[in-house]
């Protein structure tokens, strides 16, 4: 069966110093934790949701290639 298999999510992110490049790696503790697939106009990420869970590195400042970012979780998502 195939529910709950949901473990992406498209998020966006916040460039905190660096540059940003499509495709850079997102990592937590060393563990790869999404992908940037856009950077402009607004900066975009597939951010997996699962494994850690999104809660231990939502406003966070994460490694994301050369540059530091934070993902913004909005409201309405649990």
């Amino acid at each position: 069966m195939l529910r709950n298999k949901l473990r992406k999510k498209l998020f966006p992110i916040q460039e905190i110093s660096g540059e940003l490049l499509e495709n850079d790696i997102i990592k937590y503790e060393d563990r790869e934790v999404g992908k940037v697939m856009i950077v402009k106009p607004y900066s975009f990420a597939l951010i997996k949701i699962v494994d850690p869970e999104l809660h231990k590195f939502v406003n966070v400042e994460l490694v994301c290639g050369k540059s530091k970012i934070k993902i913004i979780k909005p409201e309405w998502i649990t």
